[in-house]
């Protein structure tokens, strides 16, 4: 018995076929008409094996953050001008300059994505089964979250369409958003063996308190780095000072 065979056993998962990247380029899109069906497609996909399911939240970190990434351009570029000093360059340098910028930024943000999507599931999972005294799999809510990172594409959508209709936009995104949030509970309700009256106090519970752990963290990450910085600056002040 293969690797992946013997994850989707433990996990429940039956007649799982391996997914390439390619595919899983194409299911991204793919999920959104089957979620306007409702959540059967995210329920069919909670046990896909530990390393296609890598593969595939890595795609679909990458398809959400260009989406944000595009909803923000959509939203920035109409009404700032370009800075003074590349609107000098050539034509075939603004292009490459574009071009070399918009790909750094798709790069550098999916990596982040994805670490921080693989760093919530972490968390979560870990704060969800210990304070509500649950029981579930991480490699299930792992592919929830990464089925439900389609939401984005709903979420640009109202972006894109706030400067021009705010009360449509606001009404689009928080009925996208009460979707969501029954999509999780429905899928939660299968992770973590509960009922459907649970399963959303464990969606807003474990949120809430998985986001406010984070936030912590990342104030503390950056008071130290802060502190750092400032006892570089005061060894490497008398050094410039002194300089001839």
């Amino acid at each position: 018995m293969s690797e992946n065979e013997r994850i989707a056993l433990l996990t429940g998962g039956t007649d799982v076929k391996p997914t390439t990247k390619i595919r899983s380029a194409f299911e991204y899109w793919l999920l959104i008409p089957a979620l306007c069906r409702g959540d059967r497609a995210v329920r069919e996909r909670m046990d896909i094996p530990l390393q296609q399911a890598v593969t595939r939240t890595r795609v679909a970190s990458g398809w959400a953050w260009a989406c944000t990434l595009a909803a923000i351009a959509a939203n920035v570029l109409p009404s700032h001008a370009m800075p003074t000093a590349w609107t000098r360059l050539t034509l075939f340098a603004q292009v490459g300059l574009w071009t070399c910028t918009t790909l750094a930024a798709l790069a550098f943000g999916g990596a982040a994505a994805y670490g921080f999507l693989r760093l919530f599931t972490l968390v979560s999972h870990n704060l969800t089964t210990t304070l509500f005294k649950v029981r579930g799999q991480r490699l299930r809510l792992l592919n929830v979250l990464a089925s439900c990172q389609t939401f984005v594409v709903a979420y640009a959508a109202g972006a894109v369409l706030e400067p021009r209709s705010p009360v449509v936009a606001w009404v689009w995104c928080v009925g996208v958003s009460v979707y969501l949030a029954w999509v999780l509970a429905r899928s939660y309700a299968v992770i973590f063996h509960s009922s459907f009256r649970q399963a959303v106090r464990l969606v807003l519970g474990g949120f809430l308190i998985s986001a406010f752990v984070l936030a912590v963290g990342a104030v503390a990450v950056g008071a130290a780095l802060g502190v750092i910085a400032l006892v570089v600056i005061l060894l490497i002040r008398p050094a410039i000072h002194t300089r001839p």
